[in-house]
């Protein structure tokens, strides 16, 4: 079920929400296990038969987790870890991972027709920091209830963020929320969901046109420099308003039944460098493996050798759990190299940088990074190094395909530049949702009256913002794309 389905906004969220604060009322708790039920359909609409594995693995860890809160022994947290990390190898790595070692032609038949749950990946590392967390005694063994409701919460169950136990423990066991509290929060969660409802709907689905003819055309021969660098700006703009518009419609949801969820996205193409990008794109997963991964290594705190060993290893590891692919791996990599350089860059730079305008340094720089991002996207969307290469070869005009066209309607290369223009302007130069959303509270908080402009500019936001996102999805309902990690 997408959140961009006429299903889920006509008929899941509204019984939803309506099945919630009517149990609210009378019993707390009871309203909150109605949620995961809930959940439990939203996922079990996509493919049911995944619903034992999920309920398997929270009774497991769960189970798990009080055993390791009573034992001093790190065993039991290794079995536990090395058991997630088994069943999400087999769903997602085990035929690359045979071809690696060269069998794949021998792989099974049940191998070869495995369908990847959707979402494995998010639950998977909730689940392991969740023990990992136990066994430091940074949270107690939750209760059955809001275990289940920190993995299944369905605002984040496909595509993250990833929720740590500890963000979201507080808020379920609190007995009541404050006065006006539900209210206010379910007016800001309106607010950011059609947001981002709109940001998925009528522009990155509009830029999907634009990208993928031209990373088809790549997967079978050359392709022309014009058409490369449309398809590697398209897909740029493309996965920044999906990912943005689906974490926007996260986190409003989960406003709208009162909890606040890690914010997993911010601004990222306004990073003034590779490291400020990784604290701005997939926010949560960077934290997961800072916490979990690069400090438990030694992080900042060993030599410089062996910190760059800790961050290419940091991010290798994120471009496999991206997918089972070399080119995800290799688009890790590069990432890894970047960031690498720029902790060295930071401890230290050359003495001529001092000499150097702030403002020509941070301009540079930012045009570095996005450039940088911009070149390894082709990397993360390309179907194999030969297509990728392909693109690089049009980008670099080093290409035979000069005059090929991979759009044969001839128009639409007179709509590209404005609409790359406009969407591109957007995501480098507007506010952000966040931003917004404080703008128009800001505005309502000043106000003396019910209708103040505050009000009127937030609600006239919504309704705009709803019209042409349903308009839009008359025309399209296309998954989000983060549902393939």
């Amino acid at each position: 079920m997408l959140f961009n389905s006429y299903v889920f906004l006509g008929i899941f969220l509204p019984l939803t929400l309506a099945g919630y604060y009517g149990l609210l009322s009378v019993h707390r708790r009871s309203a909150l296990v109605w949620v995961v039920v809930a959940s439990l359909v939203f996922y079990g609409h996509w493919d049911w038969r995944f619903l034992p594995l999920i309920c398997g693995s929270i009774a497991f860890n769960y189970a798990l987790s009080r055993y390791i809160a009573r034992s001093r022994s790190i065993l039991p947290l290794t079995i536990s870890v090395a058991v997630n990390l088994s069943v999400l190898g087999f769903f997602k790595y085990s035929l690359f991972l045979m071809d690696v070692a060269g069998f794949a032609s021998d792989a099974p038949q049940l191998l070869r027709n495995v369908i990847l749950p959707l979402g494995i990946s998010f639950w998977t590392f909730q689940q392991i920091a969740y023990l990992v967390d136990v066994h430091r005694g940074r949270v107690a063994p939750a209760p059955i209830d809001a275990h289940a409701f920190s993995m299944l919460f369905f605002p984040h169950l496909i595509a993250g963020p990833i929720l740590l136990y500890v963000n979201i423990s507080r808020q379920y066991l609190r007995p009541a929320w404050p006065s006006g509290f539900l209210a206010r929060s379910f007016q800001v969660g309106t607010l950011i969901f059609a947001i981002g409802l709109f940001k998925k709907v009528a522009i990155a689905d509009s830029l999907a046109p634009f990208a993928e003819p031209v990373f088809n055309r790549a997967a079978t021969g050359a392709i022309s420099p014009s058409d490369a660098w449309i398809g590697a700006i398209a897909y740029s703009l493309q996965l920044y308003f999906d990912f943005s518009g689906y974490s926007d419609m996260a986190y409003g949801l989960a406003r709208m039944f009162g909890f606040r969820i890690p914010i997993n996205f911010l601004s990222p193409y306004k990073a003034v460098s590779i490291l400020d990008f990784w604290q701005r794109w997939h926010r949560s997963l960077t934290a997961f493996f800072r916490s979990y991964v690069y400090i438990p290594l030694g992080g900042n705190r060993v030599a410089l050798p062996r910190q760059t060993g800790n961050v290419l290893f940091v991010f290798l590891l994120t471009g496999f759990w991206h997918g089972a692919g070399w080119t995800f791996i290799a688009w890790g990599a590069g990432h890894g190299v970047l960031v690498a350089a720029a902790h060295l860059w930071r401890k230290s730079p050359p003495p001529w940088m001092t000499m150097v305008p702030t403002w020509i340094r941070r301009s540079s720089s930012r045009l570095a990074t996005l450039a940088a991002v911009l070149l390894l996207w082709v990397l993360f969307r390309a179907e194999s190094f030969e297509s990728a290469m392909r693109v690089y070869a049009g980008m670099a005009f080093i290409t035979h395909a000069w005059s090929s066209v991979a759009f044969p309607d001839l128009g639409m290369y007179r709509d590209i530049p404005l609409i790359l223009g406009v969407a591109g302007a957007g995501a480098l130069g507007l506010p952000n949702t966040f931003e917004i959303s404080r703008m128009v509270r800001r505005w309502a908080a000043e106000g003396q009256k019910i209708l103040n402009p505050g009000t009127l500019a937030g609600s006239a936001l919504v309704g705009v913002c709803l019209y042409v996102a349903i308009s839009s999805l008359a025309r399209k309902e296309a998954t989000f794309l983060y549902y393939n990690f």
